[in-house]
Formats: structure tokens, sequence, C-alpha cells
């Protein structure tokens, strides 16, 4: 069984044994995970002067998590919602629940919307670490967040950030500076509790990786770059990498060209349906805004 939220509420499912369905839209068709997308389109009710980034969406589209300026100046984690997803979210409301004196940012809700990971500075003398808040129910507020166990860096100083937890809730992902440069890293799920995270050294370069998040078939990952040429426009580029099967590595990851501009550019939620790829940039200046970018169904 898996949880899906329609119309903002959390609906229970039948899926095959530890598979996911397969990613439809509204309209019965899903998107090539390949094909190309058209121009990314801002979403405009978002304040630019807070500096909004980090979507991430329940799986209707109809909730997002962001980050963005809090009134005294740090960043912090709030949730925005709308009717249907032609509309336009309403006014971010703040998760104080959640939010702390230093930066918070980066949230990632699973698929029931019971479980929101994000990353955190609150703790002096560390870097940033992962932490995790659960609520009981869609109607409730979320528990006072606890760290994340089992995958922090052993080093204190190290930054763990960014997470993103798969559809299935079988994988975590997430990048660190544990091994020097930001890298991406992965920790599967054993039991309750995920294993010692293991670095995804297909995916890298010279340079940093950040911004990682995957199809609901974990087949497909998308993360931002700074590393030079494969087409790179400047700054962070969005990069896309396939593989034939969980199990094995992936390709060599190469530049969404489409998506490809002079500023910094990241990837942070697929829609399940592989139409709807939701990012934030700083083109133009002024600070980041959200974006989603959109391609069109299978014929």
């Amino acid at each position: 069984m898996s949880a899906r939220w329609i119309g903002g509420l959390a609906v229970t499912v039948l899926v095959g044994c530890g598979s996911v369905s397969s990613a439809v839209d509204a309209d019965g068709a899903g998107c090539d995970p390949l094909a190309r997308f058209d121009p990314p389109q801002a979403l405009n009710e978002f304040d630019p002067a807070l500096a909004p980034a980090d979507p991430s969406l329940s799986p209707d589209e109809l909730t997002m998590f962001l980050t963005q300026n809090s009134p005294v100046g740090d960043r912090d984690l709030y949730m925005a919602a709308r009717g249907e997803r032609s509309g336009g979210f309403g006014t971010p409301i703040a998760l104080t629940s959640l939010n702390s004196s230093g930066n918070d940012a980066a949230a990632s809700i699973s698929a029931d919307g019971l479980t929101l990971l994000f990353h955190s500075k609150r703790i002096a003398g560390t870097g940033q670490r992962l932490y995790v808040a659960t609520r009981p129910s869609m109607l409730a507020a979320f528990g006072a967040p606890t760290l994340l166990g089992g995958v922090a860096s052993p080093t204190a100083a190290s930054d763990d950030m960014q997470a993103f937890l798969t559809s299935d809730g079988q994988e975590l992902w997430f990048v660190s500076n544990r091994g020097g440069d930001l890298g991406i890293y992965r920790a599967p799920r054993e039991g309750g509790e995920f294993a010692n995270p293991v670095e995804v050294t297909e995916l890298e370069s010279p340079d940093l990786e950040q911004h990682v998040t995957l199809s609901v078939d974990r087949l497909t990952v998308y993360f931002s770059s700074n590393r030079v040429g494969f087409g790179s426009q400047g700054g962070f580029d969005i990069y896309r990498s396939r593989r034939a099967s969980v199990n094995e590595p992936f390709a060599p990851p190469t530049i969404v060209e489409e998506l490809a501009t002079s500023a910094s550019d990241s990837p942070r939620w697929l829609s399940p349906d592989n139409c709807r790829l939701y990012l934030h940039s700083d083109i133009g200046g002024g600070g980041f805004k959200i974006y989603v970018a959109t391609r069109r169904p299978s014929s």
C-alpha cells in the first residue's frame, strides 16, 4: 500500500509489492522522461523579495513546501496551498514548529504527507544537519524536529543538506561535503532506519553537485552542478541521468540543454507523471524565484 494526496488529502491505494504504480497525469498519460521541456514559467505569486526556493510538492501538486526569508532575515520553512493544479498558490504560512533562529531550508515531504525532512544549522559549532519531523495526520501540525539518525557526517563541521526522500520512502538522497567538495550521497532504508550513506560517484565531477531529485520509479535523476564544459552556460546548471533498474548505476549525466542559463538553476521536485519539473533560479538577478518547466504527455 501507499498513500497519495487527492485534493490535499492522503488517500491509501494499493500498488504492487515493493513497486510504484505507473505515473500518469490527470488525463491518463505520462511524459517521456527524456522529452524536452518547454521554457520554465515563473510562479509569480511568491514574493521575489523573499527569495523563494526549494519547492517540494505533494503528489497532487496542491501543497508546496518552500524556503524563503523570514521577517527577521534568516531562512525558514513555509507551506503554501492551492485549490487546483492550474491555479496559483496562496500566501505561504511559516512552519513555526520546525523553524529555528538559524537557517532552516530545503524540505522534502513524504508521499503520504506525514514525514518532512530538511536541513538546519541550529546547533552551535556544527555544520548543516538533516532533521526529520512527523505528524499523525494531515490535519495536525508537525511535531518538534529531531536529528535524522544514522546519516550524519562524522565530522562536526561538515554540511549535510538538501534531503530528498524517494516516493516509495526506500531511499534518502542528499548532498554533503564530508568528502571535500559537495557531492551526492544516498542511504537505502533497512528496516525502519536508513543505512550508512554511500557516495554516488557516477554522477559526480571535480566540481560541485547539489539539489538532487528522482522520478517516482527512481530511474531518472536530476541535480545541479557547476561543472565546466558539457554545454554549461555558467553558474549551476541542471543535469539528468537514467538507469535501467534501481539495482544498476546511473549512466553518465548530461546537461538538460533547454533549461541551461547563465544563472544558477536547481531542480527540486518532479511530478509523478514526469511532466513537470519544479526548480528555482536566480536568472535575471534579484535573488531566487520558483519556476515550473513543463513537457507534454506522450501520445
